[in-house]
């Protein structure tokens, strides 16, 4: 008898070809509290815990095409699949989430060029991540995609981006030390995972997109939450990925995010 934003909370459901994935809105505080839990991270089947009976609401395409590679040119699921496990993967893996982005945008510029030619799209994304460079330069900028996500929330207290953005993150990186790497590593692989803007955007550019911007969202968060103070453990994380994800879950309408990715496909 629950609604249905009680009943499904935190769950978000993505049905597709490939059948049922589910991920949390780590708004839930007992979700964005698991980010912290020690052992390894990975896809799993999910347990009876997080299974619904039938409604299940979520983002339904089972009806419609594979995700684009690129405007004009589709993926095969299996080849979209490996992306984003691979894509999973590197979040949870790269030794920042700076360095895992990188390494992302780099591999799907490689992916973008395939052709059904050149044989199976899982093995291009295979090779494109296994040859992907992560070197370059982070810097604390803020991504064209989070200007996107201002403009779809309008004027909004959280997207206040702070005049000493750029020091302040600065200096939370040279504080936080390593205490940053595993929560936001798995947030990042937690918005990727069965993620709707494969199917709303125009090809694979559009999914880093979203990234990125859950990634200076959450940035943003942290610098507004912090206000100048040094970190001291993960209570001071935890607050500011609850608010990143109210903002890119809850408050985002991710069919317009996705038609604004339009820009990013080009």
């Amino acid at each position: 008898m629950l609604p249905s934003a009680c009943r499904h909370f935190p769950r978000v459901f993505l049905r597709d070809a490939r059948g049922i994935l589910v991920t949390l809105s780590h708004f839930c505080p007992t979700a964005a509290s698991l980010l912290f839990e020690s052992g390894p991270a990975h896809v799993i089947e999910a347990p009876a815990t997080l299974l619904l009976s039938e409604p299940i609401e979520g983002l339904d395409a089972r009806e419609a095409l594979p995700p684009l590679v690129r405007p004009g040119l589709l993926a095969d699921v299996d080849g979209y699949g490996a992306w984003e496990e691979r894509v999973v993967r590197t979040l949870i893996e790269a030794p920042t989430a700076e360095a895992a982005l990188a390494r992302i945008e780099a591999a799907t510029e490689r992916v973008r060029r395939w052709t059904p030619a050149a044989g199976s799209l899982a093995g291009i994304v295979e090779d494109a991540f296994a040859l992907a460079d992560e070197s370059r330069t982070a810097t604390p900028a803020l991504s064209p995609a989070f200007d996107v996500v201002r403009e779809l929330t309008g004027p909004h207290p959280l997207m206040n981006v702070p005049p000493t953005f750029a020091n302040d993150w600065r200096r939370i990186q040279a504080t936080a030390g390593g205490a940053l790497r595993q929560p936001v590593g798995r947030y990042l692989a937690a918005s990727a995972f069965g993620n709707w803007i494969a199917y709303r955007g125009q090809g694979l550019r559009s999914v880093v997109a979203w990234l990125r911007a859950c990634h200076d969202v959450l940035r943003v968060q942290l610098v507004r939450h912090l206000r100048g103070a040094a970190p001291v453990g993960s209570a001071d994380f935890l607050e500011p990925i609850r608010m990143a994800d109210y903002i890119m879950v809850h408050t985002v309408d991710s069919l317009a995010f996705g038609r604004a990715t339009v820009s990013f496909e080009r």
